[in-house]
């Protein structure tokens, strides 16, 4: 739920997600995979990686083009 931007009930708080955190989120999870929708993510890309390109990325700018470049690397 932290990919769409928006109000979200959560362990009993209200937390405002705003758009560029639910991008952030939504290209984290792109690249990491999400086993319960059994998406496996980008081979050898996780949390730490992932975040390491992310954070090249600013809050209102096409995540696409630093994300698209380790995706090449890869195949």
């Amino acid at each position: 739920m932290l990919t769409s931007p928006g109000k979200l009930y959560r362990g009993g708080e209200v937390i405002d997600v705003s758009p560029g955190e639910a991008r952030y989120n939504w290209v984290m999870q792109t690249l990491t995979g999400d086993v319960t929708d059994g998406y496996p993510g980008l081979k050898g890309m996780g949390p730490v990686k992932a975040a390491k390109v992310l954070d090249k990325v600013g809050p209102d700018e096409d995540p696409w083009p630093a994300c698209s470049q380790p995706t090449r690397k890869r195949g």
